[in-house]
């Protein structure tokens, strides 16, 4: 069958996403009606369609745990589920023989069960976690727990780039910073023979310092069947969803609908005909645009003929334009008002007030009789240095080493707990204890109690929460 044309396979893309908003017995007729009678069309998308079946029965096989939270797996304490994507369940877990966290993705039984594709697994992976480039996680290892495989990653905080571009197109600078980080990722990785056949702004995270990584890779083009080319089809050359050979050029492919994306906020096929280039007044654009244009030549033979060829052709925009990184903050600029400032400001105002009730605990000591005011003052220093020390590592922690943050919050949060409830209940003993001789300190003590009470069960976790997800997880 002759291949479709840009203009054919535009069309083709946009019916394949307008069936899959249908009933799925209603889906055969739609793609007929919708192909106007053109055969290769139609066929292009049942193609599109069968390989998006094929996919969600291979994530949807029932043997595969996904109530693992909490549990613990051999090494790893599951914390949380954090996504699904090409290859199974995506965990955040903890390496409790190293104290990191890990990206822990729980592989199908489909491959856990198939000893060839077990063989492929191990390959795959063993290729991938020799990849050492800071725009790629890392993977750590493939392990086998209880007959299951799972594979150890980089866990990445941070936001993907499918969502920066939902909210519309990023400025240019951005986009070619973004493009030269990932050409020297993509560099690194074809220069061992690695190609990642699903390159998408979903598979890319930007982290709180700014620097982009892609996940996956190595892994995430095994493929769901035997016989179905790997991918996601948005994304797919056109060798590639024809089920031919295919090398590191299809990531070139992947790579030029990304761009075009991530300029303009839309698929470069999204409106069902041809791209629509970019800004041609504008001399960068221009350029960019004119390496996405080759990106996306139908034939590979016409598109870069390596991915060293491609960095350079991205590298020479930084000749029209400084090079640099993408402003993504990790740490908001004084005076900014966001939920890990109001954090920082939280831990800061609370240390300064426990060592405020520290002072009127020591000046109270000698008004209760025996060695009782002694004993709640150092009951109380005990609580106030403990959460002190805690509460300053972790905003020391968040200012200049914010990829620790999550981590080292984790470790200590039970202990900080801890130490503020001993604060409060030490001052509430002592406001008791003082209500009749002193009632203007007993009153200080006992709102002091109620104020850590309050901020202890609403305030800190809200805060934190909000700090959590500005930071990234």
């Amino acid at each position: 069958m002759t291949p479709l044309t840009p203009e054919e396979w535009a069309r083709a893309n946009q019916i394949f996403h307008d069936a899959l908003a249908q009933p799925a017995e209603s889906r055969a007729a739609f793609i007929d009606a919708a192909s106007a009678s053109d055969a290769r069309l139609a066929a292009e998308v049942r193609s599109l369609l069968t390989f998006h079946e094929h996919a969600e029965q291979f994530l949807d096989t029932p043997t595969v745990d996904l109530t693992l939270e909490g549990q613990q797996l051999g090494p790893y304490r599951v914390i949380e589920e954090v996504g699904q994507g090409g290859m199974g369940v995506v965990y955040l877990a903890e390496d409790t023989r190293l104290g990191r966290m890990v990206a822990l993705k729980a592989i199908p039984p489909a491959w856990t069960h198939d000893p060839a594709r077990r063989e492929r697994l191990r390959h795959e992976a063993r290729a991938a976690a020799t990849l050492s480039h800071p725009g790629v996680a890392v993977i750590y290892a493939l392990e086998e727990i209880d007959d299951q495989l799972y594979l150890a990653s980089e866990f990445v905080r941070g936001s993907s780039l499918r969502e920066e571009v939902q909210h519309g197109p990023l400025p240019l600078s951005t986009v070619i910073a973004t493009a030269q980080d990932l050409a020297d990722a993509l560099v690194a990785a074809h220069d061992r023979g690695i190609v990642h056949r699903d390159l998408k702004p979903d598979n890319i995270m930007r982290t709180p310092q700014g620097r982009v990584k892609i996940i996956d890779f190595g892994v995430a083009g095994l493929g769901p069947v035997e016989g179905a080319s790997p991918g996601t089809p948005a994304y797919m050359a056109p060798e590639q969803r024809a089920g031919g050979p295919s090398d590191v050029r299809v990531d070139h492919y992947a790579f030029g609908i990304l761009l075009h994306e991530l300029a303009t906020g839309e698929h470069p096929f999204a409106q069902g005909d041809a791209r629509r280039p970019l800004d041609a007044t504008n001399p960068l654009a221009a350029s960019l645009d004119c390496i996405i244009a080759r990106c996306l030549e139908a034939d590979p033979q016409d598109r870069f003929p390596t991915t060293l060829a491609l960095a350079d052709a991205v590298a020479d925009l930084g000749t029209v334009t400084p090079r640099t990184s993408p402003v993504v903050p990790a740490v908001p600029t004084p005076g900014v008002f966001t939920p890990l400032w109001w954090w920082q400001f939280h831990q800061l105002v609370t240390s300064l007030a426990y060592g405020v009730v520290l002072y009127f605990l020591w000046a109270g000591r000698d008004w209760l009789p025996g060695p009782e005011g002694q004993w709640l003052f150092l009951a109380g220093l005990t609580g106030a240095l403990t959460a002190n020390t805690l509460r300053l590592h972790l905003w020391f922690t968040s200012r200049f080493y914010p990829e620790e943050w999550d981590t080292q919050r984790r470790q200590v949060w039970v202990w900080t707990r801890l130490a503020d409830f001993v604060l409060g209940a030490v001052l509430l003993l002592a406001g008791a204890r003082h209500l009749d001789s002193h009632p203007d300190l007993s009153a200080l003590f006992l709102g002091s109690a109620i104020t850590i009470l309050i901020a202890f069960a609403v305030i800190e976790p809200a805060t934190t929460r909000a700090a959590h997800r500005q930071m990234g997880r």
